[in-house]
């Protein structure tokens, strides 16, 4: 062919015809994405229902426990799905790590298939508000202040309400000493006891000044001396009793307990109360005691005379009038 000849030009479809074919074009794209959407809701919904769940084996102990929980009647989606629409995409696209743990045979216990639960979720069932949660709550001598725990999860103390079979983390009440010290360890928060802890007596410094963990009661109690045998199970009041002109323990308001040896054990010494001079917290014999010097009579005199003859109205006094004219006992 000649260059020279002149080209003839194609004619152009007609314009109707082009715009045809692209409003076909986008209707399918338009088709194609709608079915994947539809596909992918259909697919996010079937796959939120907690029987779905148990259709892993490495699922089935977290089925389990949750068909055995207060919390039967939810639905697994309810509490690992945030509340959102944003919370839930993302939360689907990060199930994929899930199928990947399924389809590779590699599960490792505990399961890391979810985020943390968030406020939102629980809220969704407990119909709280956070200004409506509970400000102040009593557990036992214990006060508890949502308010002041502001920002925290409540799972933070309230672990393991439904798997409480799968472990670790391990479940516990949320009202024990062992939730509290997960962030009262003197580290994340502070540790003083007295932060929640209501003394049932009258105000004596810190609680961990005299009790320990593992009892707030006479047991757990530290005392100057060790408290075994018949002494171990003892309430302070029982030794430490109230009396007119006692003497009171600097630092507290308990009185010595001097009297309430005799209170529990008897007078055995006509109206001697302190026993602590003579005997000791081990054991009544053998007791730790010397007579001061009465001239020829005591300790080791040469004219032994029996306990009665010099306290006939018990030991708390004397008399030396029996055998002699004045009362001027005394030693050398």
């Amino acid at each position: 062919m000649d260059d020279d000849e002149p080209q003839i030009e194609q004619p152009k479809p007609p314009k109707r015809r082009r715009l045809r074919r692209r409003w076909t074009a986008l209707i399918v794209v338009v088709s194609v994405i709608v079915v994947l959407v539809v596909a992918a809701f259909i697919t996010a919904h079937y796959t939120s229902r907690s029987s779905f769940c148990d259709s892993c084996h490495e699922m089935d102990p977290y089925y389990a426990s949750w068909q055995t929980s207060s919390h039967a009647t939810a639905e697994c989606r309810d509490c690992h799905i945030p509340p959102g629409f944003v919370a839930y995409v993302k939360t689907k696209l990060f199930s994929f790590r899930e199928i990947w743990v399924h389809i590779s045979g590699k599960p490792e216990a505990p399961l890391a298939v979810t985020r943390e639960i968030p406020n939102g979720s629980c809220f969704r069932c407990h119909h709280y508000e956070p200004e409506d949660i509970p400000s102040d709550v009593t557990l036992g001598n214990a006060s508890f202040s949502h308010e002041t725990h502001k920002g925290q999860f409540c799972i933070a103390c309230h672990v393991r309400v439904v798997h409480r079979d799968v472990n670790p983390p391990y479940s516990r009440p949320p009202g024990a000493m062992s939730s509290c010290l997960e962030c009262h360890d003197g580290k994340v928060a502070p540790s003083r006891c007295s932060i929640c802890h209501t003394p049932g007596h009258a105000a004596r410094g810190e609680c961990s000044d005299c009790h320990n963990t593992e009892s707030w009661g006479a047991t757990g109690a530290r005392h100057p001396f060790p408290r075994t045998g018949g002494h171990a199970g003892l309430a302070c009041t029982d030794c430490h009793v109230s009396r007119p002109g006692a003497e009171i323990i600097p630092g507290t308001d308990l009185p010595r307990p001097d009297p309430a040896c005799v209170s529990c054990h008897g007078d055995e010494h006509g109206g001697l109360t302190d026993c602590t001079n003579c005997h000791t917290i081990d054991g009544w014999i053998p007791a730790d005691f010397t007579h001061p010097r009465v001239g020829e009579h005591m300790p080791d005199g040469e004219v032994r005379v029996d306990c009665a003859s010099c306290h006939p109205d018990g030991f708390a006094t004397y008399s030396c009038t029996k055998c002699h004219e004045t009362n001027a006992g005394g030693g050398d």
